[in-house]
């Protein structure tokens, strides 16, 4: 029961990334092309905690012993790329409750037709 909802949350998840860095993208887009590469460092600022953060948990995981730290992975790490570029979007771009609401919705049909399209979980 626990692999196929940690592959539903990371398909959700990645999902939810795609959404976000096309939102980015055309967010970027729209602003002087010399505010591009400040854009982009600030994205990575925000990505470098999260890769930290999943190189400990790795270590530790393999220290402790923790059997599914791979399974934890799959979760953790498109989930701290989702923060990054949702706390970046909302800093670029200032946008309305129903258009996260939207989003994520679209995130969520667009996971469950990943998840269709692959035989389901």
């Amino acid at each position: 029961m626990l692999v196929p909802a940690m592959k539903f949350a990371s398909v959700l998840m990645w999902s939810y990334v795609a959404v976000l860095a096309l939102v980015w993208l055309r967010s970027v887009a729209r602003q002087h092309r010399s505010e591009h590469i400040g854009h982009f460092l600030e994205l990575m600022a925000g990505l470098v905690p999260i890769s930290c953060a999943v190189v400990i948990l790795v270590l530790v995981g393999g220290v402790v012993g923790l059997p599914s730290v791979v399974g934890i992975l799959f979760v953790f790490l498109p989930a701290g790329v989702a923060v990054a570029l949702h706390l970046e979007v909302r800093r670029i771009e200032t946008a309305p409750p129903a258009l996260h609401r939207l989003r994520a919705l679209i995130s969520v049909g667009l996971a469950a037709v990943i998840l269709y399209g692959r035989g389901g979980l």
